[in-house]
C-alpha cells in the first residue's frame, strides 16, 4: 500500500478524499474496443543492418487495442472544477482557475494575514512557532509547504489543540492552490499525487526486507533517482522491471516541466506521437507495454482534445497551436497534453505495482553525501520532508531550470529597471503579491502602474494571464528570445489579448524545422551509438551546433502572417538584446508607465534594416511597406523573457555542487564528464545522469534521447547491483497489438559504427534507401521530370519524416513557385538557408 491521491494537500480533503491510499491491485480486465490506431502509420521492414527494423516502421495493421487500466490518471480539469461548489473553501480553485472571479495576489495576502494571526495566537499559548513566523515575513515558493509541514508536526505533538488543525488546513489549501497548474496540462488534470512520508518509507522498506545499514539503521535502496521528469520516470520503469529496489524523489510534481506551470504556451510538441514515448526497449515490444504512449495514443489524443476545448470554452480563451493529428497517427507532432497523460500513466503504473518502487513528489532532495562502508561506497540522500535513505546507485534526473524555475535566465538589464516588477520564478511570483495587486488595480482604471518583466515559463499562472488580458488596446509586449519557447509564447500572448502587439527580439534569423535537433541525430541507432562512442557523439553535437535553434514551420508561418497584419514585429538584431545594444529607460505615456527603448548598436541597426528590406521585397507588408521604422524601437509595456537557461547557474546548483565537492563528478563547461560507458560519472561508476541539463550528445536534450538512455542506463546498473527476481506485480507487457509481434525481446536498434557514420554522411538516410531511390529515379522518363524527382528527393533527405508540412511547401515551390504567398516565400528562403548550413560540404 502506498500513500497517494493528493494526500499532501487540502484539495485531497475536499475533492479527492484526504489520506486515501492506492491499493496494490491485479491488472484490470481489458475490454476490446474498436480500432483506434491508424495502421498506415506503421511500416515493418526486413531485419538487415543496412535498413534495421524499427518499432516506428511496421507493416500496415488494424490493431484492436484495449483501454489502458491507467486511463484515469488524468481527467478533464473543467469537469473537476465545475463539480466544486463555488461557496466551498475548495471553490477557490474554481474562482482562480476557471471562473476568474478571484484574485490570486489577494488570496495569497489573505492567507498570509490569517496564518500570521493564528501563529501569533499559538505563540501566546506557549507553542514554539519561531521557525514558522519568519516564513511569513519573507514569502517564497516553499513558504506554504514549510508552513504545512511545521503545523503538521505541531498537530502530532498536540492532537487535541483546536487551533492548529484549521491553520494546517489553510496552509495545505494554499499549497494546493499554488500547485494546481503543475498538475494540469492543456485542460487535462492529474487525479493522483504520489507521496510517501519518511516514516512510511522506513516502515515499508523494512517490511520488504530491504538491507539496512548496521551503523545508521537506514534502509539501502538499489537506486535513488532524483527527479521525476522524462529521464527519471523512464529510468525508474526499467529499474523497476528488473526488480531493483528503487526510490524516486521529485522536488515538485511528476511531469511539472510539461505542465501549464512550466510550458503553458507549448501546445504542440516538437516530437511526434511515437518519439514522445518514455518506454523504449529497442524493438516493437514497447507496443505491448501498457503504459507505452503509441499504444494508447488515439484514446489519449481524444481525451486531451476534448479537455482542452472544454477548458478554453470555460475560461473564454482561443484554442491555437495544437497538432492536427487524428486518431493514432504517430508521425505527426504530439500535443503536450498527450505527453502529460503518458507521464501520469507511467507514474500511476509504477506506484500501483512494483512493491519495491516508491515515488515521492513534493520531496526536494537537500543533501547527497558519500558514505564509505568498507570497500563499498554508498550515497546518503536526505529530503526537505525528512526522508533519509542510503543507495547503492544514484541517478540525477533534475532537468534544466529547477522545480521553481530558479535557473531560468531572466535578464538583469530589464529586471533592474526602477518601474519593473521582475518575476523570474515562483519565488518572485509569491513574494511580490502586493506589487501584482497594485498593478491589477491600476489596470482596472486603464493605466499601467508598473511594468512586468516575466519569464515565459510563467504564462500558465492565472494572475499573469489576467494581467495580459487586461492590458489596454494598443499595448506592446516585448518577447526576448528566438527559439520555440519565445515564438510560441508570442502566439500565446496574441491569443490572450487581441489588442496587443508583440515585438520579438532575437539575435538570429528565424528558420523552420520540426524537431529541436536534426532528425539524423535523433534516430535511435545514432543515439545508441553516441552513448558509448565519443567520436559519433562529437559528430552529432557538431551537426546540432550548425543547426542552431529553428522553430516549427507552423509557428513561423503564424508569426509571419501576424507580421503581415501588423500584430507582430520580428526584430532580428544580429546580436543579443542587452544594455550594450539597447538603452532602456522608464517614462510616462498615455497608458501609464512604459519602457522606452533606444537602439544603440550600429550593427543591430544594419541587421534590422536588411531584414526589413528583404521582407518588403518578399511582399510581407503588401504594397508600400509597413508604417513603422525598422530601427526606431517602440515603447514596451511588458517584457517576457524566453532566453533559455543559465548553464553556469546549473553547474553551481546546490546538489550538483555537493557532488563536485565530494569528488563524485567533474564538470566541463557545466556538463558532467562521463566514463567510458557514456552513462556514468567518470569519477564514480554508480552515479549517473539522465537529464536535459547534462548533455553529452544532442539527443540528451530531447525525450527520445532520455528514453533510450534510461533503457541502457538501467541495464548498466542492473549488472552492478545485487541480482533481483523480476516482480510478479508489474505493469502488463507483451499485450497484443494487431499483427505486431510484441512478445519479442530482441533488440533491433543495434548496428555497426560504420552504419551510423554512413547514415550521418548521407544526411539521415540509409545506404539502402539511397540505392532504392536511385533505382526508382533511373526509371523516370524525361529530363524535366528526372530533375524534379532529384530535387524532390533532396528535399525529402534534408527535411525528413517529421517535417511533412514544410516538405510539402518546398515541393510546391519547385512545381509552382508563383502559388507561394509572401510568408511562404520567406519560409522557403529560410528553410533553404538552414539546409545549406547543416549540410555544407564537409
Amino acid at each position: 500500500m502506498k500513500i497517494s491521491d493528493f494526500s499532501q494537500s487540502f484539495l485531497s480533503a475536499k475533492m479527492l478524499s484526504n489520506g486515501a491510499t492506492v491499493e496494490k491491485k491485479p491488472p484490470a480486465t481489458l475490454q476490446e474496443v474498436a480500432p483506434t490506431v491508424d495502421g498506415d502509420s506503421f511500416r515493418r521492414t526486413a531485419g538487415r543492418e543496412s535498413d534495421p527494423p524499427s518499432s516506428l516502421q511496421m507493416a500496415p495493421v488494424t490493431p484492436e487495442v484495449p483501454d489502458s487500466p491507467y486511463a484515469d490518471a488524468t481527467v478533464s480539469g473543467t469537469s473537476l472544477l465545475q463539480d466544486v461548489g463555488s461557496q466551498s473553501e475548495a471553490g477557490l480553485f474554481r474562482g482562480l482557475y476557471l471562473d476568474g472571479d478571484a484574485s490570486f495576489p489577494e488570496v495569497r495576502l489573505q492567507f498570509r494575514q490569517d496564518l500570521s494571526r493564528g501563529l501569533s495566537s499559538l505563540s501566546e499559548q506557549g507553542k514554539d512557532v519561531s521557525n514558522l513566523l519568519p516564513l511569513l515575513d519573507k514569502l517564497n515558493a516553499a513558504s506554504p509547504r514549510r508552513l504545512y509541514n511545521g503545523l503538521l508536526a505541531l498537530s502530532l505533538d498536540d492532537p487535541d489543540n483546536a487551533e492548529i488543525r484549521p491553520l494546517k488546513e489553510q496552509a495545505g489549501l494554499w499549497q494546493a492552490l499554488e500547485d494546481f497548474p503543475k498538475l494540469k496540462a492543456d485542460g487535462l488534470s492529474r487525479t493522483r499525487e504520489h507521496y510517501v512520508s519518511s516514516g512510511h518509507l522506513a516502515l515499508a522498506t523494512a517490511a520488504l526486507n530491504w538491507d539496512t545499514d548496521a551503523k545508521t539503521g537506514l534502509s539501502i535502496a538499489d537506486s535513488v533517482i532524483v527527479g521525476g521528469g522524462p529521464g527519471g520516470l523512464s529510468t525508474a520503469y526499467h529499474l523497476s522491471e528488473a526488480g531493483c529496489r528503487t526510490v524516486v524523489f521529485e522536488g515538485g510534481k511528476i511531469g511539472q516541466g510539461f505542465s501549464d506551470s512550466g510550458a503553458q504556451s507549448v501546445h504542440q510538441l516538437r516530437t511526434s506521437g511515437d518519439t514522445s514515448n518514455l518506454i523504449y526497449v529497442g524493438s516493437p515490444a514497447q507496443l505491448g507495454i501498457d503504459v507505452s504512449l503509441p499504444r494508447h495514443l488515439a484514446k489519449s489524443r481524444e481525451k486531451g482534445n476534448e479537455a482542452r476545448s472544454s477548458w478554453n470554452l470555460a475560461v473564454g480563451e482561443k484554442e491555437h497551436g495544437v497538432s492536427s493529428a487524428q486518431g493514432g497517427e504517430t508521425k505527426a507532432p504530439a500535443n503536450r497534453s498527450e505527453l502529460f497523460d503518458h507521464m501520469a500513466q507511467v507514474a500511476n503504473g509504477l506506484s500501483e505495482h512494483y512493491p519495491n518502487t516508491f515515488i515521492s513528489e513534493s520531496s526536494p532532495v537537500t543533501t547527497i553525501e558519500k558514505v564509505e562502508r568498507g570497500d563499498q561506497t554508498l550515497f546518503s540522500i536526505k529530503t526537505e520532508k525528512g526522508h533519509q535513505i542510503l543507495a547503492r546507485s544514484l541517478v540525477m534526473a533534475t532537468g534544466f531550470v529547477g522545480s521553481d524555475g530558479e535557473y531560468a535566465r531572466c535578464l538583469s538589464d530589464l529586471s533592474s529597471v526602477e518601474s519593473a516588477i521582475s518575476l523570474c520564478d515562483d519565488n518572485d511570483l509569491i513574494s511580490k503579491s502586493q506589487d501584482l495587486l497594485s498593478l491589477q488595480s491600476g489596470l482596472k482604471d486603464g493605466k499601467i502602474a508598473q511594468n512586468l518583466v516575466m519569464s515565459e515559463r510563467m504564462l500558465g499562472r492565472p494572475e499573469l494571464r489576467n494581467i495580459i488580458k487586461s492590458l489596454p488596446p494598443g499595448s506592446r509586449i516585448g518577447m526576448i528570445g528566438g527559439g520555440e519557447s519565445a515564438t510560441k509564447g508570442a502566439l500565446e500572448l496574441l491569443a490572450l489579448n487581441e489588442g496587443v502587439t508583440v515585438d520579438i527580439y532575437t539575435s538570429d534569423p528565424l528558420e523552420p524545422y520540426q524537431t529541436q535537433i536534426p532528425t539524423s541525430v535523433i534516430h535511435p541507432n545514432v543515439i545508441e551509438k553516441a552513448i558509448t562512442n565519443p567520436q559519433i557523439a562529437a559528430r552529432a553535437l557538431e551537426e546540432s551546433e550548425n543547426f542552431e535553434t529553428p522553430v516549427t514551420a507552423e509557428t513561423m508561418m503564424e508569426l509571419l502572417e501576424a507580421e503581415s497584419a501588423g500584430r507582430v514585429r520580428i526584430r532580428e538584431m544580429g546580436e543579443r538584446f542587452s544594455a550594450k545594444s539597447v538603452n532602456i529607460s522608464s517614462i510616462q505615456s498615455e497608458r501609464g508607465v512604459t519602457l522606452k527603448l533606444d537602439l544603440k548598436s550600429d550593427s543591430a541597426k544594419q541587421s534590422l534594416e536588411a531584414q526589413r528590406q528583404s521582407w518588403v521585397q518578399a511582399g510581407i507588408y503588401g504594397e508600400g511597406g509597413p508604417p513603422d521604422s525598422a530601427t526606431e524601437l517602440p515603447n514596451i509595456d511588458l517584457f517576457v523573457i524566453a532566453a533559455g537557461y543559465d548553464k553556469r547557474a546549473l553547474s553551481a546548483g546546490p546538489l550538483i555542487q555537493q557532488l563536485v565537492d565530494q569528488n563524485l563528478v567533474e564538470l566541463d563547461k557545466g556538463n558532467p564528464i562521463l566514463g567510458s560507458d557514456g552513462l556514468t560519472s567518470g569519477k564514480n561508476p554508480m552515479l549517473s545522469f539522465n537529464t536535459a541539463g547534462a548533455v553529452s550528445q544532442p539527443a540528451d536534450s530531447a525525450i527520445p534521447g532520455r528514453a533510450i538512455k534510461a533503457f541502457r542506463l538501467a541495464k548498466n546498473l542492473v549488472g552492478k547491483l545485487p541480482e533481483r527476481e523480476k516482480p510478479t506485480d508489474r505493469i502488463a507487457s507483451k499485450l497484443p497489438f494487431g499483427n505486431v509481434d510484441t512478445v519479442t525481446e530482441r533488440e533491433e536498434h543495434l548496428v555497426s559504427d560504420d552504419w551510423v557514420n554512413a547514415f550521418l554522411d548521407n544526411e539521415g538516410v540509409t545506404s539502402q534507401q539511397i540505392a532504392d531511390k536511385e533505382q526508382e529515379m533511373a526509371l523516370t522518363v524525361g529530363l524535366d521530370q528526372h530533375q524534379i524527382a532529384e530535387q524532390e528527393w533532396d528535399i525529402e533527405r534534408r527535411f525528413p519524416v517529421a517535417n511533412g508540412a514544410l516538405r510539402k511547401l518546398l515541393s510546391r515551390a519547385l512545381v509552382d513557385p508563383t502559388s507561394l504567398t509572401p510568408a511562404e516565400k520567406v519560409m522557403v528562403q529560410r528553410a533553404q538557408s538552414l539546409s545549406e548550413r547543416i549540410y555544407a560540404p564537409r
